[in-house]
């Protein structure tokens, strides 16, 4: 369990953040609504990887 952990984590990570960056390219209003979201996702991964 621990290794599908390892492996999903970071690809919705990095799946919010890739996703980020494309709403701010392509308009305000997606960005904000993704803003939230990615940021928990980001800080919980780096929190857990850091423990």
């Amino acid at each position: 369990m621990e290794t599908i952990r390892a492996l999903v984590r970071p690809a919705v990570t990095f799946g919010l953040v890739a996703a980020f960056i494309a709403a701010a390219f392509l308009g305000d209003d997606p960005a904000k609504l993704l803003a939230g979201p990615m940021g928990l996702a980001v800080g919980w991964y780096f929190r857990e990887r850091s423990s």
